[in-house]
């Protein structure tokens, strides 16, 4: 005994008389809990055990308390509070509604769709019923399909009488018109969208407007609007409702990704990751885990890369829903691939894309696709890559996307069809990357477009001009920190050398390339480089030594530290400490960090006198 308080030795004790006790007892338990001193929404929780039919004392509570709740971000609290409404009778449609909204912020989509098409169904047209509409289109964009949800806005646009509304369901219809791959549309209505939002108070609705305007621009190749974007994120809201898609901080972010600041973008999706695990919004956890995942594979950290890739995918198999399950898969695919698990890619890239094409999702339904490609051009199989990314990459361009890091499969649709001979398809796809790289300053485009390029002049012959083509490209790699794609521009590099005879130069650069597969445990391309140094008869022998640098490069590395850190503790470069991991990589055998912090731990490395 506390005073007047009974306090129990262990839970299963204290659940042990509850369940013993009569509904009745229960039922006095809580009404006699509710009369104490206690928090908004622990009341209402006891008012409404306590009741065994609507009461308004209750109902009122109960709604209060979810609205409390909603405001300190507990989707998953608020949405339960007003379950417990609807329980005990109170089965207002704008109640449901409100249910609804908060069951999809907390990532149940399923009850969600299930309580606003009971709404639908009862109401007439009219503000309520466009509501209803514009959530139920939200729910399809995350769980079915897009081309589902489009009729579902525009009938919410007919239905909607306030200005509010009306920008609000032209945000979702733009973002839908762009996924559904209509460009033109999706301009045209967030033109309309800015301006309607532009006439409202509600800053955070104009930021969102604003925001989105920006990503669809950009993805058209108008590049980076900077003041625009930079006043959506000043008037963004923190407290988010709806799709994280649409949120300006996650536009800004992706936009900084594709745009090649990459360091940006991974402070900003990092933020959002930390926001959603506060909030418990697992649909938008799993679709920030396919964007984190792929970014973590172009600054080279696949082990990130993969633990991204599974967590989303345990997220995804406890929401039970396809669409979230398809994009963690894809996630799941894209990391595997590059760590060279041809099986485990394939497998999950299939998997992925049977889900996707069930829907109409064309830009989500490309990434699996592109991840089959990738793995067919990893094992040197030219013509299936070809027949797998050419069309893609076509249909890309022909739809009007002219920014080229969101068609980041373009140029390995080029390397294939050069590969195969087919030299004048594969021309267009260079034209287009260099064209819009130049014209958008766009550092990854020109090197993956200039190594192109350089395959080019060597299949027709002028090896000299490929040569120094491939020098340019190489430029461009030192604007951006994209170590695999450089490593792949160092591997051309050196198979070109070596055809003109210049063995010693061809030894560096298919070294280089070799360290920065090894490094970045791109497995399949650092058989590539090896068999490249092998044809030279050059071997590069495993074992040996640690320098002194080396051992403290790795010693700090299987610590945790990333590559940066470990150069601001060195004085040295981020380039300098990926390459002593590569030769650190190569000399104990292993090809991860995880492997490295296993070794360090399982031995004390001898540490060589300087």
């Amino acid at each position: 005994m506390d005073g007047p308080v009974v306090r129990f030795t262990h839970p299963i004790l204290a659940s042990a008389v509850y369940s013993m006790a009569s509904p009745k007892q229960r039922r006095a338990m809580h009404r006699q809990i509710a009369s104490t001193q206690l928090d908004i929404e622990e009341r209402a929780r006891h008012l409404a055990l306590a009741a065994t039919s609507r009461d308004e004392e209750t109902i009122r509570a109960l709604d209060e308390a979810a609205e409390n709740a909603s405001t300190r971000g507990a989707a998953a609290a608020a949405a339960d509070l007003l379950e417990l409404a609807l329980k005990l009778g109170a089965h207002d449609v704008s109640r449901m509604i409100r249910a609804a909204a908060h069951h999809y912020d907390a990532g149940d989509p399923m009850r969600a769709r299930d309580l606003l098409e009971e709404a639908i169904d009862k109401l007439p047209p009219g503000e309520l019923r466009a509501e209803a509409l514009r959530l139920l289109a939200r729910e399809r964009i995350y769980d079915d399909s897009y081309q589902a949800a489009a009729p579902l806005l525009e009938r919410a646009l007919a239905d909607a009488g306030t200005d509010l509304l009306r920008v609000q369901i032209e945000i979702d219809l733009s973002f839908v018109l762009f996924n559904l791959g209509r460009l033109e549309d999706a301009l045209s209505s967030s033109e309309r969208m800015v301006k309607d939002a532009e006439r409202l108070a509600d800053t955070a609705l104009i930021a969102q407007a604003l925001a989105l305007a920006a990503s669809i621009r950009f993805m058209a190749g108008m590049g980076l609007d900077e003041p625009t974007l930079k006043r959506a994120l000043a008037l963004e809201s923190r407290v988010h409702s709806g799709p994280i898609a649409l949120t300006p901080s996650l536009m800004a972010s992706l936009i900084w990704m594709w745009s090649g600041r990459l360091d940006q973008a991974d402070i900003g999706l990092e933020a959002l990751h930390r926001e959603c695990l506060e909030k418990g919004a697992e649909n938008d956890l799993v679709f920030l885990g396919f964007q984190r995942e792929a970014l973590a594979c172009w600054r080279g950290d696949l082990a990130s890369a993969t633990q991204v890739a599974n967590d989303s995918y345990e997220r995804a198999l406890q929401l039970g829903t396809e669409l979230p399950l398809a994009i963690a898969l894809s996630a799941k695919a894209h990391a595997a691939a590059f760590r060279g698990d041809v099986a485990e890619a394939r497998k999950e890239a299939e998997a992925s894309f049977e889900i996707l094409q069930r829907g109409t999702l064309a830009t989500v339904a490309l990434a699996p696709l592109g991840t089959l490609g990738f793995i067919e051009l990893s094992v040197d199989d030219y013509q299936a890559a070809a027949t797998r990314l050419a069309p893609m990459a076509a249909g890309a361009i022909a739809v009007g996307l002219r920014e080229p890091s969101i068609v980041p499969f373009a140029p390995n649709a080029a390397e294939a069809l050069i590969a195969v001979g087919k030299l004048d398809e594969a021309t267009v796809l260079v034209d287009w990357l260099e064209d819009h790289g130049r014209r958008l300053d766009r550092a990854w485009a020109l090197a993956a477009g200039g190594r192109c390029r350089s395959l080019l002049l060597a299949a027709a012959g002028e090896l000299e001009a490929s040569i120094r083509c491939c020098k340019l490209a190489l430029a461009q790699h030192d604007r951006i920190e994209m170590p695999f794609e450089r490593g792949r521009t160092m591997l051309v590099l050196g198979r070109l050398q070596r055809r003109r005879g210049t063995r010693r130069e061809a030894k560096t650069s298919l070294e280089a390339a070799l360290d920065a597969f090894t490094i970045t445990g791109t497995r399949l391309w650092a058989e590539k480089a090896q068999r490249e140094l092998a044809r030279l008869g050059i071997r590069r022998g495993k074992g040996g030594e640690l320098t002194p640098s080396e051992h403290r490069i790795a010693q700090l590395a299987a610590n945790g530290q990333t590559n940066r850190q470990v150069a601001a503790a060195m004085l040295i470069s981020p380039k300098t400490v990926e390459a002593n991991l590569a030769r650190v990589y190569q000399k104990l055998d292993i090809r991860s960090r995880a492997e490295l912090g296993r070794r360090m731990a399982e031995k004390q490395l001898r540490i060589p006198t300087p």
